[in-house]
This record gives structure tokens, C-alpha cells and sequence, in this order.
């Protein structure tokens, strides 16, 4: 594929085919848009790789690639695989299980000779499995809206993390070798810190461009009560953190740390102590106290709550 593009969609998938061929559809097949489809190592039994979406379709590469890490490395791996393959001036990402609503066409057109490193959108919800809209996370739009009104960057650069719903410039990817994280969890975290950090202008255009599909078994609602999928959602927590106090931008993702860290203490008190000395590395003092005085907190909470179902319990059997 020797054409040059504008854009590179590139698009992770994993068994869902039907909700990659919705995906496909909804992205208009132009000269200057390349899709990169890359499959991390789909289940025969689930998936037919003789008629795979895209394969027919016109600028479109489909990459069949098994990750390393036992298969743990997931839609970040398969993202970096993405962008190798890349060729178009903008990156673009999406879900397979994700959708463009038609006003992307418009965006292409607008934006395509724009002098920006990231161009952010406005997005919407719906539910996967119905097509009803949905009511949705806001503190991504919310955080464009704050910018347009006040011009303060920082949230916009630092505090959204999904890599979708944004034009990206490849040559700022390129020339500061950002990549995902090779994880399951959390993967998308550095890649999109790093990328407002080394952008030197960022755009926020009020187009609706991108609707996020809600549906049972996607991963960011994966391993909430696992302790091995939280500490990895830690740790990409700390190592951002980290980054971001070396870049001289101070303690702005303080309170993400600290939450995460109180998280785990809920589900593992005595592990999660183990974890202070990180936690104190990254967080001011202050930070430090306020949340473990909530997770002592909200533990003796849990606590009565427990006592008092037992006692209602024993009235019960009592009686």
C-alpha cells in the first residue's frame, strides 16, 4: 500500500467481528483515510479469518498479530503494531466495538492541512447491545469545555487518557517515541500523557465525531475486584505520575495515585501497604493523609454496615 494518506485509522481487535463490521461501516472509504486493522490473536472458534472485516475493503490493511506476553499485551500491542504500519499525517484510534458518527467526514476535510499536534472532539454513548443513547462518563467533554472557556491546557493534556475521539499527529508520535504501554490494563495512560506533554498546540473543535458503544465484558470494566488487574492500573498510575513530576508539572496527578492506591487498600489492606513508599514518592503529604484517613474511614463504615447486617441476620433467625 504505497498510497499517501491524510489519516491512519487504526483500530485493535479481539472476537467481537460483528461490532468491528458496525466500526468499519461507519468510517467513510476515501483516497485519503487509511484503516489499519490489527487482530490480536482472535479464537478460530469465534472469529471466520477466510471472510474477516476489511479485508475487502478498499484502503484497508488487516494485520493478524499474536502478542507477546502470554497474550497479555492486548489492544495496547496491537495499537503499536498499528502505528508502525502507519502512513497518513493524522493518527486516528478507535475500538472495534466503537463507532464514527457521519460528522467525521467534515472533520477529515476541515482539519486535514491543520497546524496543530492534537485535535480533541467531543463524543457521545450509546448502548452496544439496544443503540440507545446512554448516559456517559462527562468529565472528558467536560474537561474540552473548560478549555474553550477558560484556555487552561492542563486537564485537556493530562487528564484524558482513552486515545480515541482525537487527531494525533504522527510526526509528534514518531520524533518523541511515544507508544502504549505493553499491558493489559490501563496501556493507553502514558501514550496519552506523553502526547500532550510533547504537543506544542492543541486544538478543541465541538464536534460530536465519535460515539463510545457501552457493552458487557469490555475491559475497562475488567478486574475492578482483582488484585493483579489493579496493581497494574497502579503501577501505570505511579510511572505517569513519576513522568509528569520529572516534566516540572508538579503534583497534577497526585490525587489519580492516591485514589487508585485507596482502591486497592479496599481490596487488600496489607498489600496495599507495601505500596505507601510509592505512594508517598508521587504524592504530597497532605494527598497522603486525606486518603488514608478515607480508606480508614469508609472501612469502619463497612465495618458497622457488616455488623449491622449480621444482627439483623441473628434477629431474623431468632425470631
Amino acid at each position: 500500500m504505497d498510497a499517501q494518506y491524510t489519516y491512519s485509522i487504526i483500530i485493535p481487535h479481539k472476537n467481537i467481528p460483528r461490532l468491528l463490521e458496525r466500526c468499519l461501516a461507519s468510517i467513510p472509504e476515501r483516497e485519503d483515510v487509511q484503516v489499519i486493522v490489527v487482530d490480536d490473536g482472535s479464537d478460530p472458534g469465534i472469529v471466520d479469518f477466510a471472510h474477516f472485516p476489511g479485508l475487502r475493503r478498499s484502503h484497508t490493511e488487516v494485520i493478524f498479530h499474536k502478542s507477546a506476553i502470554g497474550g497479555q499485551g492486548g489492544s495496547g500491542v496491537a495499537r503499536n503494531v498499528g502505528i508502525e504500519a502507519a502512513r497518513g499525517r493524522w493518527l486516528v484510534f478507535a475500538d472495534a466495538d466503537d463507532f464514527f458518527h457521519p460528522s467525521i467526514s467534515d472533520a477529515f476535510d476541515r482539519h486535514a492541512d491543520a497546524d496543530a499536534d492534537i485535535i480533541f472532539f467531543r463524543h457521545d454513548g450509546v448502548d452496544s447491545a439496544t443503540g440507545e443513547a446512554v448516559e456517559i462518563n462527562t468529565s472528558r467533554n467536560r474537561h474540552l469545555a473548560e478549555f474553550d472557556r477558560t484556555g487552561d491546557e492542563k486537564n485537556v493534556r493530562y487528564m484524558i487518557w482513552v486515545p480515541w475521539g482525537r487527531f494525533i499527529r504522527r510526526e509528534l508520535v514518531r520524533e518523541h517515541s511515544i507508544r502504549f504501554d505493553p499491558v493489559r490494563f490501563s496501556n493507553d495512560r502514558v501514550f496519552s500523557v506523553k502526547a500532550g506533554y510533547f504537543a506544542e498546540k492543541i486544538v478543541s473543535d465541538p464536534a460530536t465525531v465519535y460515539c463510545n458503544a457501552r457493552r458487557t465484558g469490555s475491559l475497562i470494566h475488567e478486574g475492578r475486584t482483582d488484585w493483579t488487574a489493579m496493581s497494574q492500573r497502579f503501577e501505570v498510575d505511579y510511572h505517569t505520575a513519576l513522568f509528569l513530576r520529572s516534566a516540572g508539572e508538579g503534583p497534577i496527578f497526585d490525587r489519580v495515585v492516591a485514589e487508585r492506591w485507596k482502591e486497592l487498600s479496599l481490596l487488600h489492606r496489607w498489600k496495599a501497604r507495601r505500596l505507601l513508599p510509592r505512594l508517598r514518592e508521587v504524592c504530597s503529604p497532605g494527598e497522603v493523609r486525606r486518603v488514608r484517613f478515607e480508606e480508614t474511614l469508609r472501612r469502619a463504615f463497612s465495618l458497622l454496615d457488616a455488623n449491622r447486617r449480621k444482627r439483623n441476620l441473628l434477629k431474623s433467625l431468632q425470631g
